[in-house]
């Protein structure tokens, strides 16, 4: 258990718990209060903490192997300091601390790894975090091993440490409410030093008894010991001597009937692959978007789900029945990797035809990511035809490929795609929809402004002719220029400032980001509008003043 360990090692990883803890409290606290917006810099020191903390747990136990999990998880944490993309943040707030807890346990129970990747995964994850809630129970007990054996110390130091903080309290008492009294009032420059003593200790201790700092600091001491918790857990899964050696299941006596269920949905597979193959272009989508849009977005999760089925039976049947049974299986295996190529065209045609926004980037990473994995079932069955730790394999495999896509910085490359896409004669990308990205695409539209304000209205007036709406005011071309300039001002301004409803006064309240909660690409530049005085005092005001002329010639051709 952990204080089987050395006493140097000890106070190093209830230090770590205590670094955690307070990095917790004073960088990560506005977390609570205004979510996503306040994480930056302070994610990646916390996460580069945490991981520091685990090796230096498990020092003589982590191997050149658990870099492959250390590492994704360490990009994980850098790319949510590094960009501000609201989209990423909130899954990895989601799905960091399942990541940490599932890749902590394949490293530290490595005699129960073939169960936590299996059919019990589900299971084994309950069991892991139940685990490390009777290690937190354990880890409030800490203080009574901190007195034993080595941690103790000798009775000569244990009397002078007593001494000096009995000491220390008695003045502390004594002085500030008996002699600096009485030596102020006997001199009136020593009464000066200490003028202001007693209206700061009493704000101090005021401040410190308050219900806000009271719940700070119990959330301190909560924290400290399940950081502590992690240290416990990972040392009982160390002390485990059983080996799970979980039977092998065959299905050789169920062959017929996997068979049968196999060729069945092959059946299936293949009609649908058929029917397929009218939407292979471009030209046939349907020309309305509600209807193009239902099409792709619905045939796309439901292949999707079929594709995470058919990954199920491959995992559940490979190298588990006769070979018959196999060789339908490959079949199977392609037919289900024709499937998720379906549902990368769909996505396709749709990015094609509409541009990219978030749920389509990773829609196309996901499609990508799971036409290579059947690719490598595929290989497995014609090559090796033995069984490997296929769901293992996959979700490293996954970790890595999020890890990787998240550092690319995703809002900027929508951007860019969707800006130079919707300048193409028969785009249907409405490059107005882009004023839901973040603050990470400033730069861009700030170099690009005069450019995509232009754009903006002829996207506007083809958007409105593809309805056949033909009756477009001055006000409304207006009105789109003028949301362009809220976005840039409102995104230049959230850069070093948030706006959240206070419910404590009922009212919105401006907080001023500190360096730490504002993201690495906070700190550049944000470009600058190209375009003069003159032409933004138009857009100044709430009302509209009709001074921009409509240019009945395409505003494309005048771009270009």
């Amino acid at each position: 258990m952990l204080m089987e360990q050395s006493a140097k090692r000890k106070l190093l990883i209830v230090g770590g718990a205590l670094t955690l803890s307070a990095i917790h409290i004073f960088l990560l606290w506005g977390f609570w209060s205004h979510g996503y917006h306040v994480l930056g810099l302070n994610v990646i020191l916390f996460g580069l903490v945490l991981l520091g903390y685990f090796y230096l747990a498990n020092q003589q136990y982590v191997s050149r192997r658990d870099a492959l999990w250390i590492v994704p998880i360490g990009l994980i944490f850098l790319s949510t300091g590094i960009y501000y993309n609201p989209f990423v943040a909130i899954i990895n707030i989601i799905v960091l601390p399942l990541l940490f807890l599932i890749f902590t346990t394949h490293s530290s129970y490595w005699r129960e790894k073939k169960k936590l990747w299996s059919g019990h995964f589900i299971f084994s994850l309950i069991e892991s975090l139940a685990r490390w809630l009777a290690s937190f129970a354990e880890s409030v007990g800490f203080s009574r091993e901190f007195r034993k054996e080595e941690m103790r110390l000798n009775d000569t130091h244990k009397n002078i440490a007593g001494q000096v903080i009995v000491g220390g309290l008695f003045f502390a008492v004594i002085g500030s409410f008996v002699i600096i009294p009485l030596l102020s009032s006997a001199d009136a420059a020593f009464a000066d030093i200490f003028e202001d003593f007693f209206a700061n200790l009493t704000r101090w201790l005021s401040a410190l008894l308050s219900p806000a700092q009271m719940i700070r600091t119990i959330a301190a001491v909560m924290g400290f010991f399940a950081f502590l918790a992690f240290a416990y857990y990972w040392h009982r899964g160390r002390a485990l001597q059983d080996v799970q050696n979980l039977p092998e299941k065959n299905y050789d006596d169920n062959a017929v009937a996997i068979g049968t269920f196999l060729v069945g949905n092959l059946v299936l597979y293949i009609v649908f692959l058929v029917l397929q193959i009218r939407t292979l272009f471009l030209s046939m989508l349907p020309a309305d978007f509600a209807t193009t849009e239902q099409f792709v977005k619905t045939g796309f999760w439901q292949l999707f789900a079929l594709t995470l089925i058919n990954g199920f039976f491959y995992v559940l049947f490979f190298a588990r029945t006769r070979s018959w049974v196999q060789c339908i299986l490959g079949i199977f295996t392609a037919a289900s990797f024709l499937l998720i190529v379906s549902a990368t065209h769909k996505v396709y045609l749709y990015v094609a035809t509409y541009g990219l926004s978030y749920e389509k980037f990773f829609a196309l990473y996901t499609t990508i990511f799971s036409c290579a994995v059947f690719v490598w079932f595929l290989y497995l069955i014609v090559m090796v035809r033995e069984r490997r730790p296929l769901f293992k394999n996959v979700a490293f495999a996954a970790l890595w490929m999020y890890a990787l896509v998240i550092m690319l910085p995703i809002e900027r490359m929508i951007f860019s795609y969707n800006f130079t896409g919707t300048q193409k004669e028969d785009s249907r990308i409405d490059i107005n929809e882009a004023r839901m990205l973040s603050s990470d695409t400033l730069p861009l539209v700030g170099e690009k402004f005069e450019q995509l304000l232009a754009l903006s209205v002829e996207d506007y007036k083809l958007k409105k002719a593809r309805n056949a709406v033909t009756d477009i005011s001055e006000e409304d071309l207006w009105y789109v220029k003028k949301r362009w300039y809220q976005w840039y001002a409102e995104n230049a301004d959230n850069r070093n400032n948030i706006y959240y409803f206070d419910f404590s006064i009922y009212e919105q309240v401006e907080k001023n980001k500190k360096w730490y909660e504002k993201s690495l690409t906070s700190f550049g530049g944000v470009g600058q509008i190209s375009i003069d005085q003159k032409e933004l005092e138009k857009y100044e005001g709430d009302s509209f003043t009709p001074v921009i002329p409509i240019d009945s010639n395409p505003i494309r051709d005048a771009v270009n």
